[in-house]
């Protein structure tokens, strides 16, 4: 084994132009935090450059792996090798951890709400180093892009489909303001919250449309799990269950720690955009049950069979 040390930075996720951002007026500020070996880390914070730079020392990695950080430095890779993946992953995740840590207690003690609730993001110019002065490139990862689909071109057909909507009355859920909330939202954690609000509020809609008679039930008593509701529930009142039922169930269990335990669990963007874009095809599902001849419902049903 030998010992490394690691360093990266973040941007600091600001909601205002740059002028408007907290300064420090005598630079960078340095900031330490015990790590569990007994090593200090450094939380550097720089608001004139957006930016936190986190310094991890004594780092223990096998020696292949570090024989591997000397060969690929400055390269791209596919994947990390095996001896070194879970290393790599317990670096990034203390390393944003404790920029968040220090970050939050700017936030929330110091009143700096210019920042936005995700306090950081992008890990970058990740490095090591053998003597904490010469800092070597670290191999950054190939990785592909999620992203939601979401339109439906705007055609004469499709056209002629809103005019047969906007006829018969039908009409968007009002969950769909809070998936759509999800989708622009930055944060992870509140993308996954209101995704799940939004499948909640859509079953329910949907339920009560399909079935009027069990408004007052869906309104006025505690609200069945989505287990139930996507599954045993949508099966007896639509004749079928949601294939996404067994997601939603999970994602609605993460949501709970999230809100009571959220130091419990560290959420991805990439996990949450996946997240969202699963909620947005079990709602787009419910509308193929709701409205089975519309046009926009059957366009919404192919986006639904992407990626199943």
């Amino acid at each position: 084994m030998t010992e490394l040390t690691f360093r990266a930075h973040f941007f600091i996720g600001f909601f205002d132009a740059p002028g408007a951002r907290p300064r420090s007026p005598n630079g960078p500020i340095t900031f330490t935090l015990p790590r569990e070996n007994g090593a200090l880390a450094s939380v550097i914070v720089d608001f004139s450059a957006s930016k936190v730079q986190v310094v991890l020392p004594s780092v223990q990695v096998d020696d292949p792996f570090k024989t591997w950080l000397q060969s690929a430095e400055t390269m791209y890779a596919n994947e990390y090798p095996q001896e070194g993946a879970a290393t790599v992953e317990a670096i990034n995740l203390e390393m944003t951890l404790k920029a968040k840590q220090v970050l939050e207690q700017i936030k929330y003690f110091l009143g700096f709400d210019q920042i936005r609730d995700e306090v950081v993001a992008g890990l970058h110019d990740l490095a090591w180093s053998e003597d904490q002065v010469n800092f070597h490139s670290f191999a950054n990862l190939i990785q592909g892009q999620i992203s939601f689909k979401t339109s439906i071109p705007l055609n004469s057909q499709i056209a002629v489909a809103l005019q047969e909507g906007l006829e018969k009355g039908y009409t968007p859920f009002l969950a769909m303001r809070h998936l759509y909330r999800a989708i622009q939202e930055r944060s992870p954690r509140f993308k996954w919250i209101d995704a799940t609000i939004a499948a909640e509020l859509a079953v329910k809609e949907f339920l009560s449309r399909a079935k009027p008679e069990l408004e007052p039930l869906l309104v006025h008593l505690p609200s069945p799990p989505l287990s139930k509701l996507y599954g045993e529930v949508l099966l007896k009142y639509a004749g079928v269950k949601s294939p996404y039922v067994k997601k939603l169930n999970e994602g609605a269990q993460k949501r709970n720690l999230l809100v009571h335990q959220p130091q419990t669990v560290d959420i991805s963007e990439a996990e949450a955009i996946e997240y969202v874009t699963m909620v947005m095809k079990a709602i787009n599902h419910l509308y193929t049950l709701l409205y089975p001849d519309w046009k926009i419902a059957q366009e919404l049903g192919a986006i639904d069979r992407m990626g199943m």
